[in-house]
């Protein structure tokens, strides 16, 4: 009886006062989570953000004059804690300790950055107990949803750490929420526009996600033509909105970089240090390519493989082995390639030629063995997400068009596909695949709970 007035009660929350509940729940949640994990000392790749930020600079001071082998960062999150240092002192000084790398900096000065990513972690889960009303409209299981996100999403993780994931994270669910505005409700172009405009920001605060840019303005209109059926004037016009925020955020950066760095790109100068990782691994044999679907299991895998393989079958799969893809490709492969060439477009031109080019198909199914490993990022929660994709998507399906559903998943697996392409597709990249299977998840169990129900009732 109890909790049957808690439902009506949450079932009848609306406008101010469901945001208000939601968003209070999400960040205590969160900043429980941050404050038990505690502030973490940057290391590796945060040291890089922390130089990053005290070298910012929207103009640079003069042209590079070795154009073909400079380092271009993505500039937005160094801007963000640039901004921010202007605003507290204390994180000024912080920052420029750690890029002296004197030793002894304080990480509590560290904190106003902190705080603001678990501001950032809490309304993303906002975002996608929205996103998952709009698709659903079902208020417990978008509520459902929203309690899978908060617990396995990591966002009190990742909000602790000088990195950018809680940042770009936040935009690409807003691309997502507006995404599915567009989808689910009303096909109107500011939500285009909004969508556009916060990939177009994410782009900005992580590279990779510009080409899922480039991917949506070719499947845009052949989705809207094919699916949608509209006419030619409308496709036009909604594909326009959705180039308008590119033109306007990213397309001048990448001027800028090709003004003073000769690069026409939001980044450059390390690809080939990241696909120098990625293209050892389809030096695996087709055995060490079968094992590694058990093997990279979540907890249970490589000893599974152990039990099951002789080690010439997994242990190259090892991230600590000494002789494993990771680590020659960190050695061996890299410095092969760096003394090949010393530019980084020459080094990724023999990447792709020697290595992709070489054994296409082998890429291709090294790379859907690595999206493997990519999708399964909160280890057995995954499996059960995996499993739940296609009765929800049956499931969802009754209310939604399949069309529909599968457009708005389309952008989370084009991002685990690529990333597993060009990299080694770490776990990180792939946590935006948490709010599919929250969704999943909390579809089937509604819909077993209904089953038991009507069962119960005869």
């Amino acid at each position: 009886m109890i909790f049957q007035k808690i439902v009506s009660v949450l079932e009848n929350l609306k406008g101010l006062r469901l945001f208000a509940f939601v968003a209070l729940v999400s960040f205590g949640v969160i900043a429980v989570g941050a404050m038990k994990t505690g502030y973490k000392e940057p290391v590796a790749d945060a040291l890089g953000y922390a130089d990053r930020a005290i070298a910012f600079s929207v103009i640079p001071e003069q042209k590079e004059t070795e154009q073909h082998n400079v380092i271009v960062f993505a500039p937005l999150y160094p801007a963000v804690l640039s901004s921010l240092a202007m605003l507290d002192t204390r994180l000024d000084e912080t920052l420029e300790c750690y890029h002296n790398r004197v030793g002894g900096c304080d990480v509590n000065g560290l904190a106003l950055v902190y705080w603001f990513q678990i501001l950032l972690g809490a309304l993303s889960a906002v975002v996608l107990f929205y996103t998952a009303e709009n698709i659903t409209g079902n208020r417990l299981v978008s509520l459902t949803t929203f309690v899978f996100v908060l617990i396995f999403g990591k966002f009190h993780d990742y909000a602790v750490w000088l990195i950018t994931e809680s940042f770009y994270y936040f935009l690409f669910f807003c691309f997502a929420y507006f995404s599915s505005c567009f989808l689910f409700s009303e096909n109107r172009k500011r939500f285009v526009f909004f969508a556009a405009f916060f990939l177009s920001l994410a782009a900005l605060a992580r590279p990779p996600y510009l080409y899922l840019y480039y991917a949506l303005v070719l499947a845009l209109p052949v989705y809207l033509l094919l699916a949608r059926k509209l006419p030619l004037q409308k496709i036009l016009a909604v594909s326009l909105t959705f180039l308008v925020p590119f033109c306007v955020l990213v397309l001048p950066w990448m001027l800028r970089n090709l003004e003073y760095y000769g690069v026409f790109g939001v980044s450059a100068g390390y690809a080939s240090f990241i696909l120098s990782e990625r293209v050892t691994y389809n030096l695996m044999t087709w055995q060490e390519f079968l094992v590694s679907w058990i093997y990279w299991l979540p907890d249970f895998g490589d000893s599974l493989a152990a039990s099951l393989f002789a080690p010439e079958y997994w242990q190259r799969l090892d991230f600590g082995y000494p002789e494993g893809f990771y680590l020659i490709g960190n050695t061996e492969t890299r410095s092969t390639i760096y003394s090949l060439a010393s530019t980084d477009p020459e080094r990724v031109r023999i990447l792709v030629s020697q290595y992709i080019l070489a054994e296409p198909f082998k890429h291709v199914m090294v790379t859907l063995a690595l999206a493997w490993r990519g999708m399964l990022v909160v280890k057995y929660f995954s499996l059960f997400g995996v499993v739940a994709l296609f009765p929800a998507l049956k499931r969802l399906g009754k209310r939604q068009e399949g069309d529909k559903l599968l457009a708005f998943a389309f952008s989370f697996f084009f991002m685990l596909g690529f990333n597993a392409f060009v990299s080694v597709n770490v776990a990180r990249y792939n946590v935006p695949l948490i709010f599919i299977y929250s969704l999943a998840v909390a579809v089937v169990l509604a819909a077993l709970v209904s089953f038991f129900q009507q069962k119960l009732r005869r």
